[in-house]
């Protein structure tokens, strides 16, 4: 792996001195194919265009394998506008199957079966089997380079058959199939090699085979080949044949997507805003949870105007609003975020509802006790009333269990109603902690108005 500071050298000292063909020979003397796309990902589109060219169509492909989301539209066009489709065919050739659908289906329909059309015939099919499966699923994820056997070879056979195998993503795990191309058990290279050559692959093999459905969704995927530290996870239908399989790279793709969708979806984002040039388009993506808050923040507002008479005979309540409103909306985010990757990474479930939302009940009594004592001492030295110091001090600490509260059940609710607890983190709860806190402080507040001066 190269360091940044090797590839930064080398974008200020070399990229722009040598010409196009000299500057790629000496990429690939320098790098690897994989710091190359990371290389790419700093140049201007320009610079993408008459690099990428000067490289092999075996290189051509394997940037493409390798290049992140910003960049793989850039080289989509770079393709589309400097080479013909059986051109573009040759660079996808040695690509897997997975890969290949993923940048397939970055071109439009026509062009993409045009392109399909120099493919040969069983690529093509494989090819066409995975795009039909949504992109997030374990059959758009999955790729049909495995190997597998009959269940009435013998191991003798099967060393046999992996001597002649070539191509093949994974080699680490051998699927057994029966009659009808239904997985019936699995065997790993080891089991094979301490095996007697006379015995029958499915004695061999274990027939506990994990497996998930092509439909499933990738982050179950995910979290299968974490629980059962799996190298690669068979896919299949309905029916139990055998589709094809995920391996762990994927699985680590996959990881990181989830992650950074929920990262973004916590400050109401999304992730293409990060490759988008265009400021409308960057604007109008942030805009729908902007609103959200503003509108949010105008109940608050009008929550203030309804205490007005109270604000305005003890003009002192109002410089401590902040402080609440900043407190409530800090621990709600806290617990929202931590139950969020609670349900994420499989910890937290519904059943563990009501043990979670206790724990959060408590660590926020906790903690609001605390900063509740601070509050008041700090209004009590200030200001001299004591009774405002226990205004304060009640109000925080019912805000940050309310707040806590509502950051526990909105992730549950917000599963519950099959959306993205993602967003839980975010604005949305955030505000909805501004105003309970505001309504508890000021609330409090005009009941206890008569001794308060």
């Amino acid at each position: 792996m190269e360091t940044p500071d090797k590839i930064n050298h080398f974008l200020s000292s070399i990229l722009q001195e040598g010409t196009p063909d000299e500057t790629a020979a000496l990429l690939l003397r320098e790098f690897r194919v994989e710091d190359i796309a990371e290389i790419f990902d700093q140049l201007d589109d320009d610079q993408v265009m008459r690099l990428y060219t000067r490289f092999s169509p075996e290189v051509k492909g394997e940037l493409l394998t390798y290049a992140g989301p910003g960049l793989i539209p850039v080289l989509i066009s770079v393709l589309d506008d400097n080479y013909s489709d059986e051109e573009i065919a040759e660079i996808l050739s040695d690509v897997s199957d997975d890969d290949v659908t993923d940048i397939l289906l970055e071109f439009p329909k026509e062009k993409r079966e045009s392109i399909l059309d120099f493919f040969s015939s069983q690529d093509r099919r494989d090819i066409k089997n995975l795009i039909v499966y949504p992109e997030d699923s374990a059959g758009g994820i999955m790729t049909t380079d495995f190997f597998s056997v009959r269940d009435t070879l013998n191991v003798r056979d099967v060393k046999q058959q992996l001597k002649n195998t070539e191509d093949i993503e994974s080699l680490l795990y051998i699927y057994i199939l029966d009659q009808h191309n239904r997985l019936e058990g699995v065997c790993s290279l080891h089991d094979i090699l301490l095996a007697f050559d006379e015995e029958k692959i499915n004695q061999v093999m274990t027939t506990e085979v994990i497996y998930v459905n092509c439909f499933e969704d990738q982050e179950t995927v995910a979290k299968v080949v974490e629980k059962y530290d799996l190298f690669a996870v068979p896919v299949t239908d309905d029916k139990m044949h055998l589709l094809g399989i995920i391996t762990a790279d994927d699985i680590i793709d996959v990881i990181r997507e989830e992650h950074t969708e929920d990262l973004y979806k916590t400050v109401g984002t999304v992730e293409d805003e990060l490759y988008t040039k265009n400021v409308f388009r960057v604007a109008r993506l942030r805009l729908p949870w902007l609103i959200t808050t503003f509108f949010g923040s105008m109940l608050s507002a009008a929550i203030l105007s309804a205490f007005n008479r109270t604000l305005q005979e003890i003009i002192i309540l109002t410089s401590f609003v902040p402080v609440i409103t900043a407190m409530g909306g800090n621990i709600g985010s806290q617990t929202a975020t931590i139950v969020v990757r609670g349900l994420a990474v499989g910890y937290i479930n519904i059943g563990k509802l009501k043990s979670t939302v206790l724990r959060e009940i408590g660590v926020a009594s906790v903690m609001g006790l605390v900063v509740g004592l601070i509050v008041s001492a700090i209004a009590i030295l200030w200001h001299g009333q004591p009774l405002l110091g226990l205004i304060l001090g009640l109000s925080m600490i019912s805000a940050i269990i309310v707040a806590s509260l509502i950051g526990s059940f909105a992730p549950f609710l917000f599963e519950k109603m099959s959306i993205d607890p993602a967003i839980a983190a975010g604005p949305l709860v955030t505000t909805a902690n501004d105003a309970t806190g505001i309504v508890i402080y000021l609330g409090l507040a005009t009941l206890l108005l008569q001794w308060l001066h």
